[in-house]
């Protein structure tokens, strides 16, 4: 998506680490927290039991400690006594550390039950919204682009909440007990391990924003490659047809080298970072036994008579031993920050782009105050009537039209004189730049969209039937009708014959765009789910021009009943099969050329005599023959 991708490189933030990313007032961030906060109750049980998860090895250390100065070196104690105090130390451990199993059960459960809540939620309303965006902006994007947010962006969002959410609280909070309790033991030690911090931090602010970056660039990529290979996917016949199976295959693996080299940037980053960052905390561990080691020295030491003495100010071998092991303890939060530092940024890179797509403002909305429609008679009226797709090439031009009701109007007229913009203009599917579109004397963006469209029937030229059974294809046009109404429609739309001929019958699974159907199958249909609607205005964009004769036939008498009693618009390629239309209406050029009867038009020797003399060539040259022949005689 190139023009949101530059807006997105305008306006992005840089994270200078982790809990900068949480903290900085970042949009996306903000709503995407929206859809956490419900299940906040979740979250913070995750992170309680995470901490006494983290905890446990704290008490461990101190509990090392305790055996090595208060067990071992004690000159009061027998051998019994030290072996009962081990055994009684070592059994109260293992309890807790079976206990705390137990509590890591519940911190993944809870924490997993609040990722999947949360997605949940942002996915349905991701979706809910592309429901409402025009049909200009899916002309503009992608189908594997919008894929790519819906699913692949949204995953990686979901890692957010296991990682920001209740991993690097968690750690947060156990990092700053674990540091209380150093800072406790041994003030001198503790502010050692605390001043390699600032050098770690440093890592996050120079790598994050380009490791984010990367991200941004690698997901694009993503987004592309998924997007060119779901139309080659759908166009496979045309691919094959025209033998551009290497060619596609030398695209794609281009595609994949480009994404590759992003992938690539993206872990050189990660790996510089994650190298650093490692390197200062094992230093750390290193710097306190040297200088700790030093400072047992001075306050351990062996008297003349070879016994051990300590000094009363320093450092004993239990103390060390006990600092020793928190440093581990306290390393690996800070350990884990570095690791979801990734995680973090390619989330908060596909939240940017989820939030692109909520950003898109639809171009139709119901008008303040717009009010359903009931019993509609289906009188339309175009009035100074003016359409454009884009500013200073209008489509339509200062159209006036009225049709009545139960009418059947034809709209003909050459390529691109806007026939089907015409058309699209009535159920809203795109807005009139000038101008007003009655309907029963309302107009028709005073009334709400989606009364408006319950009024409406469409029967497109190319049918689309969607993946499940006859039946299912059939109710999409009344979902709440029974099963007697839908086999009543199909007998009207001459498709009942051949669907109960079908193995399950109206169970019979149909393929993506009702492959496995005929043609002529798919166009009835597709009028039979236009009959179960049975809508007062009717479209049909030349329902039969790419069938058979047999099929035609079938569909037009199928077509014949349906319009009865309402009012119909046929945009007609074929001009034989609107000769019977109660008007004619030629289109050329966004203009309205000529109205009239096809006997009417063909008298006025306009541009509709033109369009009938090119289609039916012979018929026309045989009058003219007849006509000499005649006055000849």
């Amino acid at each position: 998506m190139t023009g949101s991708r530059s807006a997105v490189h305008g306006s992005r933030l840089v994270h200078p680490g982790v809990f900068a990313s949480l903290f900085i007032a970042s949009s996306p961030l903000r709503r995407f927290l929206g859809y956490v906060r419900p299940h906040l109750l979740l979250l913070a049980g995750a992170t309680l039991l995470g901490v006494v998860k983290f905890g446990m090895p704290v008490v461990w250390s101190v509990a090392a400690g305790m055996i090595v100065d208060g067990v071992l070196q004690s000159g009061s104690m027998t051998l019994e006594d030290k072996q009962h105090s081990i055994h009684w130390i070592c059994s109260g451990l293992a309890a807790g550390f079976m206990l705390c199993g137990i509590g890591v059960f519940f911190r993944h459960y809870l924490a997993s039950k609040a990722q999947y809540l949360g997605i949940l939620g942002l996915r349905v309303a991701l979706f809910q919204h592309m429901q409402r965006l025009s049909l200009s902006f899916y002309s503009r994007e992608r189908t594997g682009s919008l894929l790519s947010r819906l699913f692949s962006d949204i995953e990686l969002a979901r890692n957010f909440i296991g990682s920001a959410c209740t991993n690097i609280w968690m750690d947060a909070v156990t990092a700053v007990l674990i540091g209380g309790i150093m800072l406790y033991q041994d003030r001198q030690l503790a502010l050692l391990v605390f001043a390699l911090i600032p050098f770690q931090f440093f890592c996050f602010r120079y790598f994050n924003p380009r490791i984010k970056e990367s991200s941004l660039q690698m997901q694009q990529r993503l987004a592309e490659m998924s997007g060119h290979v779901h139309e080659k996917l759908t166009g496979m016949a045309i691919v094959q047809a025209f033998n551009g199976e290497r060619k596609e295959q030398r695209r794609f693996l281009s595609g994949n080298l480009e994404l590759y080299h992003e992938q690539i940037s993206n872990a050189r980053f990660s790996a510089f970072f994650h190298a650093i960052f490692h390197s200062f905390s094992v230093i750390a561990p290193l710097l306190v036994l040297w200088v700790g080691a030093s400072r047992v020295l001075h306050t351990v030491h062996l008297d003349s008579a070879g016994g051990m003495t300590t000094r009363q100010a320093g450092l004993s071998p239990g103390e060390l031993t006990s600092f020793l092991l928190l440093i581990p303890q306290f390393q690996t939060p800070l350990t884990r920050f570095a690791d979801l530092n990734v995680v973090v940024q390619n989330s908060l890179a596909a939240m940017e782009r989820i939030f692109e797509i909520f950003d898109v403002v639809p171009d139709i909305v119901d008008r303040p105050g717009a009010g359903d429609i009931q019993s509609v008679r289906g009188r339309i009226e175009f009035r100074d009537v003016w359409f454009e797709y884009s500013p200073g090439s209008p489509i339509l031009k200062d159209v006036n039209l009225i049709i009545e009701p139960h009418s059947t109007v034809a709209l003909v007229g050459p390529s691109g004189a806007g026939k089907s913009s015409l058309v699209s203009l009535i159920p809203r599917f795109f807005d009139i730049s000038q101008g007003q579109i009655f309907l029963d004397g309302n107009d028709i963006r005073d009334i709400r969209v989606k009364s408006l469209r319950d009024q409406i029937g469409l029967i497109p030229q190319e049918v689309i039937l969607f993946s499940g059974t006859i039946e299912e294809n059939i109710l999409y046009g009344n979902p709440s009708a029974t099963q007697e109404q839908v086999r009543q429609a199909a007998q009207a739309a001459n498709a009942h014959d051949f669907i109960i001929a079908l193995p399950d019958g109206y169970e019979t699974l149909v393929g993506e765009k009702g492959t496995g159907l005929s043609g002529g199958q798919k166009q009835r249909i597709a009028i039979a789910r236009a009959f179960l609607k049975d809508p007062p205005i009717l479209i049909l964009d030349e329902a039969t021009s790419a069938l058979d004769s047999e099929s035609e036939n079938a569909i037009s008498k199928a077509l014949s009943q349906l319009l009865i009693g309402r009012t119909t618009l046929i945009i007609a390629h074929r001009l034989s099969t609107v000769m019977n239309a109660d008007r004619i209406i030629v289109l050329e050029e966004g203009h309205i050329r000529e109205t009239g009867t096809h006997g009417s038009l063909l008298e006025q020797d306009g541009l509709y005599r033109r369009l009938c003399e090119e289609q039916f060539k012979v018929l026309f040259a045989f009058d003219r023959h007849s006509e000499s022949s005649a006055q000849i005689a």
